[in-house]
């Protein structure tokens, strides 16, 4: 049976990433508010160190959890990398627009940044970033954690003849 357009588009990574982009969201604001109110930080900077402390969180929760990624560190870094600092490029232009142009509230302006980050964040990483050809099957990684036992393969040991 084929999948359905929307199969193949979000797949079931979709649920997953919206769990760990409220997560990222809740850890980014969080910076973010607080380097704004406990300093004279304006919204560029305030934006930029919030979105450098999510991107250690969110790297390692989509990587590993959302996308199932097992294929290079280095190629995966630097794909998420690329497109994260497009999808901040999306955010900050939103929040720019909305503070500057539209003269709406500071605050106001980071939360309308969220979507355009959110969407252009997950459709680069499905599709560019974690490409599932390198993504392991939620199956298989259930098999990674089980004990070598439960999986019916059997540790063999080697026994080499003592020198001399």
């Amino acid at each position: 049976m084929s999948k359905s357009l929307t199969e193949r588009v979000v797949g079931h990574s979709l649920p997953r990433y919206a769990f760990a982009g409220v997560a990222n969201t809740i850890v980014g604001l969080s910076a973010i508010f607080a380097i704004k109110f406990f300093t004279s930080a304006g919204n560029i900077t305030a934006n930029l160190v919030g979105y450098i402390i999510g991107f250690i969180f969110s790297y390692t929760v989509n990587s590993r959890w959302t996308f199932r990624y097992r294929g290079s560190t280095v190629a995966g870094v630097a794909k998420f990398a690329a497109v994260t600092v497009f999808a901040y490029l999306c955010n900050l232009a939103t929040v720019l627009v909305a503070a500057d142009v539209m003269q709406l509230n500071s605050f106001l302006a980071q939360v309308m940044g969220i979507p355009p980050y959110a969407l252009v964040g997950y459709f680069g990483l499905r599709f560019f970033a974690f490409d599932e050809k390198v993504a392991i099957s939620p199956k298989s990684q259930r098999a990674e954690l089980l004990p070598r036992w439960r999986t019916g393969l059997r540790p063999t040991i080697k026994t080499e003849p003592p020198n001399g």
